[in-house]
């Protein structure tokens, strides 16, 4: 497959503003930083807690590391002491930051992790390793027919990719409405692919009965990865429930007045300063 990716990663020495009708993902390499330079003191009790209960020493050490970060840039924006902040949860699970009106969602997998923000659109973000899993039986579990029928027709590396193209598109755009990977069925990823990688993704009612909805931005990685982003309307926590049936959003489209920009979290950057 040819890449259609038209934006890279930038390094930043320090965060940049996050205005209206912009959102920024940040990739965070985990390997590449030394066990320790995580800081415990940022994270609440319950983190703290969730954190101990990895068993894997380098499993806890990414969790940990991945939330330090989500807090520190999220204090970058608010003006806010990253110890501050309040994380609550929607009846589906989705998180959510008390009290302010930013809107955040992260994923990692494997030796990344990435993290957006938006001041004023809900989202939601995906990436996976690709990784040794039972392709085909997840695929007649949780995907559509013609998504099958398309993995069924090639090779198994080829599914195996393929396979985690689907999955975190259909898993962005999911956590981006709050629903959960409960529905993850009802969501079907088209097989066109458009300018600048982005996938039209389809909200199936029934089998035969599906509309046109969000599309989902995939994501540069290195090779072994497959990552993606959703964004949804204006205004918001959550999409609601009219809008999920309906085509939105089209991603670095100045008609649809989003932009998406990518940042690399590095040694070097200053998470306490803002980029002017």
């Amino acid at each position: 497959m040819t890449s259609l990716f038209t934006q890279s990663w930038s390094d930043w020495p320090a965060v940049p503003p996050l205005v209206s009708h912009q959102v920024w993902v940040w990739r965070l390499c985990l390997k590449d930083w030394p066990w320790g330079a995580e800081d415990e003191s940022l994270l609440a009790i319950a983190e703290r807690e969730r954190a101990q209960r990895y068993r894997r020493g380098e499993d806890r050490h990414r969790f940990v590391l991945t939330r330090c970060w989500l807090r520190r840039l999220l204090g970058v924006y608010l003006g806010q002491d990253p110890r501050a902040l309040r994380f609550e949860v929607t009846s589906r699970g989705k998180p959510f930051l008390a009290g302010f009106p930013l809107l955040f969602n992260l994923s990692h997998s494997g030796d990344w992790a990435l993290l957006a923000f938006g001041r004023d659109r809900p989202l939601g973000i995906d990436v996976e390793a690709h990784r040794s899993v039972s392709v085909m039986s997840l695929a007649r579990r949780f995907f559509q027919p013609s998504e099958l029928a398309r993995l069924e027709a090639l090779p198994p590396t080829e599914q195996e990719r393929l396979f985690f193209e689907y999955w975190t598109a259909k898993e962005a755009y999911l956590k981006a409405t709050g629903e959960g990977l409960g529905a993850l069925s009802r969501v079907a990823v088209d097989e066109m692919l458009l300018e600048g990688d982005r996938r039209p993704l389809w909200r199936c009612w029934r089998e035969s009965d599906c509309t046109p909805t969000f599309e989902a931005q995939r994501l540069p990685l290195e090779p072994g990865y497959s990552a993606a982003i959703v964004v949804g309307p204006a205004g918001g926590e959550l999409f609601s429930e009219p809008l999920l049936g309906q085509y939105v959003t089209k991603f670095n489209n100045k008609s649809a007045r989003i932009r998406i920009d990518l940042g690399t979290i590095s040694a070097k950057m200053r998470p306490s300063l803002l980029a002017n």
